[in-house]
C-alpha cells in the first residue's frame, strides 16, 4: 500500500545489458510458463537430488496382517506382497496408478480389506477415520534437462542401446524394472484419456499445459513424518481442487525421473488434512474417479469397496511423489473494472493483428519481443491503476491484503517477463532484487533468484561426447565410464584414466576457441563444462591452465549486440511512455546514459582495462598487511589473464556469495564489516579515482573464505569515468549535504551543470540529504519508504505554491531543467549499494563511511602545502605597520589550523590603516578570500546591540532589572508590560517570533527600521516572560535597538 506504482514500472529499466535465447533449468522454465503456479514438493525434491539412482520404491504403503499394498513401486501401481519379506507376490493391478483393466487376484483379497488404498467419496468429511501407513519416499530419482533426455532412448525396441548407455546389466532386477515402465508408458490409453510419459520436468509441464491450460493448480501429498499403520482423522478444512477435468501424474521405476501421465475429463481431486493417533499429521491429495464403466468389473476397488462399476465415485490417496495437475475457478483473480476491460480487450485485438501483420511481414522475434514488452508494461500499469482505484472503497484493514496481491501478482508477471525476454532485462531483475529498501517484499523474494541462477549456454547444440587428457589420448583405451547430468556422476567401472560422458556447450567451446586462436587442449589442462554462473551477458567456467593455474573462463553469449541494442530502443520507448502519462516520472537522463554505456560491456579488452585500474588504484593486495588508514580500502580483484572481445580469462577466487547466508553464518563472516569495506571500496573509487564499477549487484561480489574475509570485487564492464570537475562536484555535493550547507549544494548542482527551473534550495537539501542516507534492514524499509513518499508531497507541495500551479500544470512540472549523465550511473550505485545492506539487514550510515574520502578529494585541490606563505594574502598593498605585523600573525594562524579564511579592516581617525584578505572560502571550497568576497554576517550585529545594552547599564543610564515598557512606552501593549531588560538579553521575553508575519507578508519591510519597531511593539509573547528560553534569531536586534534608541 505504501509503495508507488510508477517507481516499480521504472524500475522494469533501471538497468541494462543484453543476451539471447536458451533452455532454461527446469524450475525456471517451470516458473516462465506458470508464475502463478507453485511448484509441488513432488516436484522440487527431484530437482535438487544427492546423486542419481536406479530404484525408487514404496511412497505410501497400506499394510496389516502382513500384508503390504504399495503405491508407488513397480510401475507406479500397486504390488501386494504376502508371505515371508523378500519372497512377495507381484500382483499387477495396472499402471499409474492403475490399469482398469487388471482384476484384483485371491491374494490381495484375502487379506484385510479395511486397510487397502480404496475409499468411497462419501468418507472425505470432517471426523473420518482411515487406517493408513505413510511413509517418506527415498532414493528419488532426479529430472535432467530435457535436451539430454530427449537424446536417450525409451522404447522397448532399444532396450539393449538404453542398457548400454545407461550401463545396466540386461539380467538384472533394475533392468526388468526399466523396461517394464517402458512396455507400460507404450500400451494404449483406455478410452476417454490421453496418457503420455514425460521424462523431464519440461515435457510434463508441456504435457499437462497442451491438455488443461496454463491456468492450473500443481499439488502433491505432504507427509510430515514417516509413521507406523495406525488410525486417521481427517480434520477441518477439506477442499475440492477441481471438477471432472485434470492430469495426474505417477513417478516410475526408473534411473531418472519419468511419470506416467494420464489426463482425463471424469475425476475430482480433494485435498485432504489427516492426523494420525501419534500426532503426525499429512497434508494428503485424493483423486476420486466419477466414471468408472471401463474398468475391470473384478478391479481391486470394486471388490474391496463392494460396489459395482459406473455406480458410485471410487477414490484413493496419492502418495507424496505423485502430483495432481486440475485448472483454477476461472474468475479466481481479481476483477478488474469495465472500462479497463474495455481496454485490454481493444489493446489485445490491436496486437493479434500487430503480430499477424509482423509475421506476414517476416519481421520475426525482435518485433514480437518488442510487443510482449509493451504489453507486459500496460498491463502491470493498468492493474496498479485498478488497485488505486479499488482502494478508495476498500476499509483501511483490507487495502495491505489488496497491495499485497496486486504486487505477489505483478513481481510474477515481472519475473516470467524476465525469463522469458532475458538480455537487458536481467540486469533489469537483479537490480530490481536488491532494492529491498524500496520495492515491495514479493518483488525482492522473486527476483533474487535472477543474481546467478540464469540458464547456462547454449542448450541450441547439445551433444554428448567424449574427453580425454592428453596423457589419455596416447595410451590405451580406457573403460572408465561414468554416467551423470550436470556435476553428479555415478562411476560404473574404471582403470588407469577418466573417460567422461557430459553435456558439452559446442558454442563454447567454438567462442573460446576462435577468440583465444588455440583448441582447448592446447589452452586447458581441465575445463568445467557446469558453470559456476550465468548472467545476461556471459557465463563464467572454471578451468585448469596447462601451467596448473586455478582459472575462470567468461565466454560472452552468441547474439547478444542485436537484442541488447532492441532491448535499449524498447526501455526507451517505455520511458517516453511514462513521463508522458505520469510526467512527475520523468527518467529519460537515466535512460540516456544507459543507452551510451551499457553497449560498452560487450567488449571483454574493455572490461580487463577496466579491472587492471580499479585494481592498481584500490592498491589490492592479495596479503592482508594489518594497514588500516582512513582512506585504504581491503578488498581484493582477480587478476586478469587473458582477454579478446569475447573471452576473459581471470585468476580463480574461492569465495562466498553474498546472498548465501548460511556459508556466511558458518565461515564467521562479519556482514556489518563486509558491507562497509565494500562502501569505502565504492567510495574510494568515485572521489578518490573518479573511476568505479556502476553494477554493484550481490552477484558481483564474493567473500574470501579464509580469515581476515574480505570482499572480492567482480565484473567491471560497466564503469564510469568522471572527469575532476565532476567528482569535486559530487564530493562537494556529499560534503554540503552532511553539513547542511545549502550554498555550497547550489554551487555543486552548479559545478556538476544540474540546473534547476527556480530557487528551492530547502527542498534540494532535503532531497540530497534522503540521497546519502543512512541504510536500513530490509524490514525496516516499508516505514523508510512511507516517511520518503510523504516527504515528497511536501516538497511538491512548496514547488506548486512557489510556482503558483494548478494540479494538471503540477503533474507537467519538472523541477530539473538539465539532468548530467554523469551523475547518473553515480545514483545508480548508491541504489544499489543501498539495496545490497537492507537485503544483508544491516545499517550503513553513509555520511560516516565516505565522508573521509569526499574530503580527502577538496582537501587536495585546496591544499596549502607543507606551510602557508605570503601567496595565502590576498596581494593588496600594506596601509600601515601595524597591518604588516597583522599578515604575519595570520599566516603563523594559518600554519596551525587555526584560520581558514579571514577579513580584516581598521579605521583610525577616519582612515584606512588594515585591509587584508587570506586564505579560502571554506574547507572544501578552495576559491580565495578577497577584499570584496561577501559574506553572511546577519547574526554578528548581535554582539554589537547587546554590548551597546550592557555599555548603558555600566554608564548608570539603564537597569538590567527594569521593564522595557519604562524606557520603550509604545512597548508594554499586549502582555509585554513585565518583561525586563534582562529578559531581552537572555532570549527569555517570549518574542522570538515577533518578526515571522513580515518575513512571510513582506520580507522588504525589514529595511523599514520604524515599521520593524512598530511590529515588535503590537507583538504578544508566545510565552511567559522569563521562563522559557528560545533563541530571538530575527527579533533580538530590534528589541535591543528600540531599547537603546530610547
Amino acid at each position: 500500500m505504501g509503495f508507488h506504482l510508477f517507481p516499480i514500472i521504472t524500475f522494469f529499466m533501471a538497468s541494462l545489458v543484453a543476451t539471447n535465447n536458451a533452455e532454461l533449468p527446469p524450475q525456471i522454465y517451470w516458473k516462465s510458463l506458470l508464475p502463478e503456479t507453485p511448484m509441488p514438493k513432488a516436484i522440487t525434491n527431484l530437482l535438487h537430488p544427492s546423486g542419481l539412482t536406479n530404484e525408487k520404491f514404496t511412497s505410501v504403503d497400506y499394510e496389516g496382517d502382513g500384508t503390504d499394498v504399495n503405491v508407488g513401486g513397480g510401475n507406479g501401481g500397486v504390488s501386494v506382497g504376502a508371505g515371508k519379506r523378500g519372497k512377495p507376490v507381484h500382483v499387477g493391478v495396472g499402471y499409474s496408478p492403475f490399469d482398469y483393466v487388471y482384476a484384483a487376484t485371491e491374494t490381495q483379497l484375502h487379506h484385510d480389506p479395511n486397510v487397502a488404498l480404496f475409499f468411497l467419496e462419501e468418507t472425505l468429511h470432517h471426523g473420518s477415520q482411515i487406517n493408513l501407513h505413510f511413509t517418506k519416499p527415498s532414493n528419488l530419482p532426479s529430472f535432467i534437462p530435457r535436451r539430454l533426455a530427449d537424446s536417450i532412448p525409451f522404447a522397448s525396441t532399444k532396450a539393449k542401446e538404453i542398457f548400454k548407455k545407461l550401463s545396466i546389466k540386461p539380467d538384472s532386477d533394475d533392468a526388468e524394472s526399466m523396461i517394464n515402465t517402458i512396455i507400460g508408458c507404450e500400451k494404449p490409453a483406455i478410452s476417454g484419456e490421453e496418457k503420455q510419459c514425460v521424462n523431464s520436468l519440461e515435457s510434463m509441464v508441456d504435457f499437462c499445459t497442451s491438455k488443461i491450460g496454463k491456468n492450473v493448480a500443481a499439488v502433491s501429498t505432504e507427509v510430515s513424518k514417516e509413521s507406523v499403520l495406525q488410525k486417521y482423522t481427517v480434520t477441518t478444512g477439506v477442499k475440492k481442487l477441481g471438477e471432472k477435468e485434470g492430469v495426474v501424474c505417477h513417478l516410475q521405476n526408473y534411473p531418472y525421473a519419468v511419470f506416467y501421465c494420464h489426463k482425463t475429463e471424469t475425476i475430482e481431486a480433494y485435498y485432504v488434512p489427516l492426523e494420525g493417533a501419534d500426532g503426525s499429521r499429512v497434508k494428503a491429495i485424493a483423486v476420486c474417479h466419477t466414471n468408472t464403466l471401463g474398468w475391470n468389473p473384478k478391479h481391486l476397488a470394486f471388490q474391496v469397496l463392494k460396489v459395482e462399476p459406473g455406480t458410485l465415485p471410487v477414490c484413493h490417496f496419492l502418495p507424496e511423489d505423485h502430483v495432481v495437475w486440475v485448472p483454477k475457478s476461472l474468475f479466481s483473480g481479481f476483477f478488474p473494472s469495465p472500462a479497463i476491460i474495455c481496454q485490454v480487450s481493444l489493446l489485445t485485438l490491436f496486437l493479434r493483428v500487430s503480430v499477424f501483420t509482423a509475421a506476414r511481414m517476416g519481421w520475426g522475434s525482435i518485433y514480437k519481443r518488442r510487443v510482449r514488452v509493451f504489453t507486459m508494461a500496460l498491463v502491470i500499469y493498468l492493474d496498479y491503476k485498478s488497485v488505486q482505484q479499488r482502494e478508495k472503497w476498500t476499509s483501511k484493514s483490507k487495502q495491505s491484503v489488496l497491495w499485497e496481491k496486486a504486487h505477489e501478482r505483478n513481481a510474477k508477471r515481472v519475473l516470467s517477463l524476465i525469463i522469458e525476454m532475458e538480455g537487458l532485462w536481467v540486469k533489469l531483475g537483479q537490480y530490481m532484487s536488491t532494492r529491498a529498501d524500496v520495492l515491495p517484499a514479493a518483488y525482492i523474494r522473486l527476483l533474487k533468484q535472477l543474481q546467478d541462477s540464469l540458464p547456462p549456454r547454449p542448450l541450441e547444440e547439445v551433444s554428448i561426447r567424449f574427453i580425454f587428457s592428453k596423457k589419455a589420448l596416447g595410451e590405451k583405451k580406457t573403460s572408465l565410464i561414468l554416467w551423470g547430468v550436470g556435476n553428479h556422476f555415478r562411476p560404473l567401472r574404471c582403470s588407469k584414466q577418466y573417460l567422461f560422458i557430459n553435456s558439452l556447450a559446442i558454442q563454447v567451446y567454438g567462442t573460446i576457441q576462435k577468440e583465444l586462436g588455440k583448441s582447448m587442449d592446447e589452452l586447458f589442462a581441465n575445463f568445467v563444462n557446469e558453470p559456476l554462473a550465468t548472467a545476461s551477458i556471459a557465463q563464467v567456467h572454471r578451468a585448469t591452465l596447462l601451467s596448473g593455474q586455478e582459472v575462470v573462463v567468461k565466454v560472452q553469449h552468441d547474439g547478444v549486440k542485436r537484442v541488447i541494442l532492441e532491448d535499449l530502443k524498447n526501455a526507451k520507448s517505455i520511458v517516453d511512455w511514462i513521463a508522458w502519462a505520469e510526467p512527475q516520472y520523468n527518467f529519460n537522463p537515466m535512460i540516456d546514459e544507459w543507452c551510451k554505456e551499457a553497449p560498452k560491456e560487450l567488449d571483454f579488452n574493455h572490461e580487463a582495462e577496466n579491472t587492471r585500474t580499479v585494481a592498481k588504484n584500490l592498491g589490492c593486495r592479495n596479503q592482508y598487511d594489518g594497514n588500516r588508514s582512513a582512506n585504504r580500502v581491503d578488498v581484493l580483484i582477480p587478476a586478469v589473464i587473458q582477454s579478446t572481445e569475447k573471452v576473459l580469462v581471470l585468476e580463480y577466487m574461492d569465495g562466498i556469495r553474498l546472498n548465501d547466508l548460511q556459508a556466511l553464518e558458518y565461515f564467521g563472516v562479519d556482514k556489518q564489516k563486509i558491507v562497509e569495506e565494500i562502501t569505502r571500496a565504492y567510495a574510494h573509487q568515485i572521489y578518490v579515482d573518479g573511476f568505479f564499477n556502476g553494477d554493484p549487484h550481490p552477484g558481483n561480489f564474493l567473500v574470501s573464505k579464509e580469515a581476515p574475509h574480505r570482499p572480492i570485487l567482480l565484473d567491471f564492464g560497466l564503469t564510469k569515468k568522471l572527469s575532476n570537475t565532476i567528482k569535486q562536484a559530487l564530493a562537494k555535493m556529499f560534503l554540503a549535504a552532511a553539513e547542511g550547507d545549502h550554498v555550497a549544494l547550489l554551487s555543486a548542482f552548479a559545478e556538476m551543470g544540474l540546473k534547476l527551473r527556480l530557487d528551492i534550495p530547502e527542498q534540494a537539501m532535503e532531497v540530497t540529504t534522503i540521497f546519502f542516507r543512512s541504510t536500513t534492514p530490509a524490514n525496516e524499509s516499508y516505514k523508510t519508504v512511507k516517511s520518503l513518499n510523504d516527504q515528497r508531497a511536501k516538497n511538491m507541495k512548496v514547488i506548486q505554491e512557489k510556482m503558483k500551479l494548478d494540479q494538471n500544470e503540477m503533474k507537467r512540472f519538472n523541477p530539473v531543467d538539465a539532468f548530467p549523465g554523469d551523475i547518473v550511473i553515480f545514483g545508480r550505485v548508491l541504489n544499489l549499494l543501498r539495496g545490497l545492506s537492507s537485503t544483508m539487514n544491516v545499517k550503513i550510515v553513509y555520511m560516516d563511511i565516505m565522508r573521509p574520502f569526499a574530503e580527502s578529494v577538496l582537501s587536495g585541490y585546496i591544499n596549502r602545502g607543507p606551510s602557508v606563505n605570503d601567496r595565502w594574502i590576498f596581494d593588496s598593498p600594506v596601509h600601515s605597520d601595524v597591518e604588516a605585523k597583522l599578515r604575519k600573525l595570520l599566516i603563523e594562524l594559518a600554519n596551525n589550523d587555526k584560520i581558514l579564511g579571514i577579513q580584516v579592516c581598521a579605521y583610525k581617525d577616519g582612515e584606512v590603516i588594515i585591509d587584508t584578505a587570506a586564505g579560502v572560502l571554506g574547507k572544501y571550497d578552495p576559491r580565495p578570500v578577497k577584499p570584496d568576497t561577501l559574506f553572511p554576517v546577519f547574526s554578528v550585529t548581535k554582539g554589537i546591540t547587546a554590548g551597546m545594552v550592557h555599555w548603558l547599564v555600566d554608564n548608570g543610564k539603564l537597569n538590567l532589572q527594569e521593564n522595557v515598557a519604562n524606557v520603550w512606552p509604545a512597548f508594554g501593549s499586549n502582555g509585554k508590560d513585565a518583561i525586563k531588560v534582562h529578559h531581552v538579553l537572555n532570549h527569555i521575553s517570549g518574542l522570538h517570533n515577533a518578526m515571522a508575519d513580515i518575513t512571510r507578508e513582506n520580507p522588504l519591510l525589514m529595511i523599514d527600521w520604524d515599521e520593524c519597531l512598530n511590529q515588535i511593539s503590537r507583538s504578544v509573547p508566545e510565552t511567559e516572560p522569563g521562563k522559557q528560553q528560545f533563541y530571538h534569531y530575527l527579533s533580538f536586534g530590534w528589541l535591543c535597538g528600540g531599547i537603546i534608541e530610547v
